[in-house]
């Protein structure tokens, strides 16, 4: 069983955020939150810290960069995943987070890295 793990998934594609919604259920996950504009899910990271943000890059009023920059500056320990729409490649970037492309292997990739990212519990 794993842990009550607090995932928020930031992303303004409802097809995007259902479909991380379903992979994280189906590897166990149930303490889900979803939202479609980064001040939204700013005013719920704040109440309390997730064990992993989930973000898109390309979002309205802020991109995904500068939502985890604020997100690392209350809560440095914070996981992430940036989903973005090119990269070619899934990778780390200076080891801080996964960078995830959505493309055709969007889900074997997101599966993995959030495996790699709770990988003692899973």
């Amino acid at each position: 069983m794993i842990k009550n793990y607090k995932i928020v998934i930031v992303d303004n594609s409802k097809c995007v955020t259902g479909f991380i919604e379903m992979l994280l259920q189906d590897m166990g996950f149930e303490n889900i939150h979803i939202f479609f504009d980064a001040e939204d899910a700013i005013n719920e990271i704040i109440k309390a810290p997730p064990d992993l943000v989930i973000v898109d890059y390309d979002l309205s009023v802020i991109n995904g960069l500068a939502l985890l920059a604020l997100v690392r500056r209350v809560y440095p320990e914070v996981k992430a995943i940036m989903t973005i729409s090119y990269a070619g490649e899934l990778r780390a970037v200076t080891n801080d987070f996964y960078i995830v492309e959505k493309g055709v292997y969007f889900s074997k990739y997101l599966y993995e890295c959030i495996r790699k990212i709770f990988t003692n519990d899973i």
